[in-house]
């Protein structure tokens, strides 16, 4: 080989890893055919079909979830995404969401600054020491000339950490992402249209995060994705946004219905580590052998587990049961939690030849007052003995009557305040939950949503400002259930004189028996 044969397989050789350095976003799902350069593997778009269908639907939802275990390629994916629009540099196959030809901006959300920093920051800009090696083109900076100090703006504060970053697309318009935390006020994008935001990982979003970003994006239609590993929060906000029933949603659709009843779809998709193709088998061996239990099933199957803290730490696939009808010998109570922002009624049955009790309904009140709950518990039942919340013999009123006598004067019956021992009663019900003998109805899901999110805080006491008022219920019905409760038998019996119970019984008048 002459030396000018060996300049020009080094210029070669230079130009292929210049390639790959900074023009990553053409490697990743454009070739038809492509293997990965370091471990040989095939990566070619085929071999990721699930990534292929939440890009398409992108045209016909705007909240997509891609849910994964590690090492998925979910962050990869949602870098990949935003770049395209970033840039609008869509590829011919390209059945997705477009950006509309003007300037737009987007928005990331991340569980902490330095969150954002080390994952989308990385995978789109590429590290600060050498910007541009990220998944946007390092010619998509300043018009084709690069990266330098104007494409982004520093956060103040924090290391190598960017604010803003500047993209100029294909059409010569220049676009922009913003870098957010879960950790700062969502005040801070008020007025803002954002044309898509990206938030990535799982968190509890107590600030709302979600639904400000939501309405950021009301007016241009834009896109909202979210991508997560779920753990270690497990099932949270997040996650239930997209699996309120706490399962994958068949066909990958959610269906959520606003307050007016109007439908509302959303697209999420699961993956596991098994359909991973750019890991090998030793790798997933390996990742397999880590992990034991929940933490299993979320970072090796990407099933959602309840996570840590968790007051209630068993899955709720071992709890929940369809739908059941309840025999009129089965003995029955509800619990009520009273609050004027939200009254909690939940309903237990048990089954006397299992001694399973059994959550079958429940009713949430907004704002509602004793008269309105009152009604609600009749149409359930008014033979059904209650048990509320023993503050209510303490509370008063606008009026200045006590609540426990007010709901008594309205339900005709006498409510039985509860036992309000906030740990033995989780010990309670935690041991039925444990042994089988306390199931809740898939209908539930109020109670169900309260049932995953609800945490112990620091010092192993519960978490302040919960949404716990269906549980406190839940507690007060079980505290005294075995006492109070009674079967529709039982009232038509208590409702009919001697004689008329001999003649309903079949026994005889004289003797009784």
């Amino acid at each position: 080989m002459t030396n000018q044969d060996k300049q020009e397989l080094l210029r070669l050789l230079e130009a292929k890893e210049n390639n790959l350095k900074f023009r990553k976003f053409y490697t990743y799902y454009f070739q038809d055919f492509f293997l990965d350069p370091i471990t040989g593997l095939d990566i070619s778009r085929h071999r990721y079909p699930e990534l292929m269908k939440i890009l398409g639907a992108s045209s016909l939802y705007k909240e997509l979830a891609l849910i994964a275990p590690n090492r998925q390629g979910k962050t990869e994916f949602g870098s990949w995404f935003m770049t395209a629009h970033l840039t609008k540099d869509y590829p011919e196959w390209w059945d997705g969401y477009r950006c509309p030809n003007r300037a737009c901006l987007f928005l990331f959300v991340g569980k902490t600054n330095l969150a954002a920093r080390n994952v989308a920051q990385d995978k789109l800009l590429g590290s600060m020491r050498e910007p541009g090696t990220g998944m946007i083109p390092h010619k998509a900076y300043n018009n084709g000339i690069g990266v330098d100090e104007k494409s982004f703006t520093r956060k103040s504060g924090i290391a190598e950490c960017v604010l803003d970053l500047y993209v100029t697309d294909k059409l010569g318009f220049n676009n922009k992402i913003i870098f957010v935390s879960m950790d700062q006020d969502p005040e801070v994008i008020e007025g803002m249209a954002f044309d898509g935001v990206w938030f990535d990982e799982n968190k509890m979003d107590p600030k709302g995060w979600y639904n400000e970003a939501f309405a950021r994006t009301l007016t241009t239609n834009g896109f909202l994705l979210s991508t997560f590993t779920p753990w270690p929060d497990g099932m949270t906000e997040s996650i239930i946004n997209f699996m309120p029933t706490r399962r994958m949603p068949e066909n990958n659709i959610t269906e959520v219905y606003d307050d007016e009843g109007n439908p509302h779809h959303k697209f999420v998709i699961g993956l596991k580590l098994e359909n991973c193709p750019h890991m090998t088998d030793d790798q997933k061996a390996i990742q397999k052998a880590k992990y034991k239990g929940a933490e299993y099933e979320a970072r090796v199957l990407g099933i959602p587990a309840l996570g840590k803290g968790a007051v209630y730490p068993i899955p709720v696939d071992k709890i929940i049961v369809p739908p059941i009808d309840i025999p009129p010998s089965w003995r029955r109570a509800y619990g009520l939690d009273f609050g004027w922002h939200e009254t909690a009624i939940v309903w237990i049955a048990e089954d006397p030849s299992t001694h399973i009790k059994y959550v079958y309904s429940e009713a949430i009140c907004h704002e509602a007052t004793p008269f309105v709950v009152a009604q609600t518990i009749r149409a359930n039942g008014d033979w059904i003995p209650g048990i509320a919340d023993p503050a209510g013999a303490a509370s008063n009123v606008a009026d200045g009557s006590v609540l426990l006598e007010s709901y008594n004067r309205l339900l005709e019956t006498e409510l039985t305040p509860g036992i309000n021992k906030i740990e033995s009663g989780i010990a309670t019900i935690l041991n039925l939950l444990e042994s089988g003998h306390l199931k809740i109805v898939s209908t539930c899901n109020h109670l169900l949503e309260e049932y995953v999110l609800y945490r112990y805080g620091e010092h192993g006491k519960i978490a302040d400002k919960q949404d716990d008022h269906a549980l406190d219920a839940l507690r007060y019905v079980i505290s005294l259930f075995d006492h109070e409760a009674k079967s529709y038998r039982d009232y038509q019996y208590a409702e009919i004189d001697y004689d008329e119970a001999l003649n309903y019984s079949t026994r005889d008048k004289i003797t009784g028996y």
